[in-house]
């Protein structure tokens, strides 16, 4: 255990909505809805085992019997969970509905169970914590808890993801603490206030991002690939071409697949490369998690794409 990744984040129920025509407003429309494991930090840490690296995820799990599920899940998985909470109530819900090109149209996430993972819940487990490998953190985390993390002095490299445009509230003012953040295009206009049009705006922004204490950007830019940026130099690398059947955990595993390349000392092109074949995978199943997702079959699609 001692050298294994953390992930600080939700795990949630997801319903998932999958509409077999165009979604009209207002209008009740036929299609496929189905429940899932999901969650960023629940994902990226599923998404670790996969790849044969020890994961511990701290959340915030309720004692009904969604949440019973998603705990046998994870630990079917392999996801360490003895560092979580479970609590009396319903755990964290997510319902999201896609258009019909399985893009995410919209969604709404219940988190308040993660509001109970606070500064005293993280600091009983801060010996642990500072024996990771690396740290994961979402912001689904409540602002107590960010707050924490950000205070404390790590001798390992702390990952982001904002999550979402709403929470990049969350991550402003705390970059610093952190190594890597990887966000999307809307979100790193959320965290810079600058709009990303061009090259030169996805250059202007991760500077931005790297002068904020950051020493990895990634920003992530669905069809368009992924723009990497460090002290060093940046780099603007194409998609992966292939099936979607649906997106919603195609940043998650860029994230794990950063986090494995990453542990590996790779240089931080390689490391984009393999967080979009890990991505590509994503993408090609309904869930957030690709089942068959591993070491060797990153390796191949790292192969076959790059």
């Amino acid at each position: 255990m001692s050298q294994s990744v953390f992930v600080i984040g939700a795990a949630i129920s997801d319903l998932l909505a999958f509409p077999y025509e165009p979604l009209q407003e207002g209008e009740s429309m036929p299609g496929k809805v189905m429940r899932a494991p999901g969650g960023v930090g629940r994902n990226v840490a599923e998404n670790l085992v996969h790849l044969g690296i020890a994961t511990e995820l701290i959340s915030v799990f309720g004692n009904d019997p969604f949440s019973n599920g998603l705990m046998a899940h994870a630990r079917r998985a392999g996801i360490g969970l003895s560092h979580s909470l479970q609590l009396e109530g319903e755990g964290c819900w997510s319902l999201s509905i896609f258009n019909q090109d399985h893009d995410l149209q919209q969604g709404v996430a219940d988190l308040t169970a993660m509001e109970r993972l606070g500064a005293t819940e993280l600091a009983t487990r801060l010996p642990e914590l500072q024996q990771a490998s690396a740290i994961m953190v979402d912001a689904n985390c409540s602002e107590e808890a960010l707050a924490w993390i950000a205070g404390q002095q790590w001798s390992v490299p702390l990952y982001i993801d904002p999550v979402s445009v709403t929470l990049c509230n969350r991550v402003l003012g705390r970059l610093a603490a952190y190594h890597t953040i990887k966000a999307n295009r809307r979100q790193a206009e959320a965290l810079t206030g600058q709009i990303l049009r061009t090259r030169a705006d996805l250059e202007r922004v991760a500077r931005s991002l790297l002068k904020a204490g950051l020493r990895r950007v990634f920003i992530t830019l669905g069809p368009e690939g992924v723009f990497a940026a460090d002290y060093n130099g940046t780099h603007l690398l194409p998609a992966a071409q292939g099936p979607v059947v649906s997106t919603i955990g195609a940043g998650d595993a860029f994230m794990a697949g950063l986090i494995w390349s990453s542990k590996r000392n790779w240089p931080i092109e390689d490391c984009a490369r393999t967080g979009l074949a890990a991505a590509s995978l994503a993408l090609r199943e309904e869930g957030a998690v690709s089942g068959m997702l591993s070491e060797q079959l990153l390796l191949e699609q790292l192969r076959s794409l790059f």
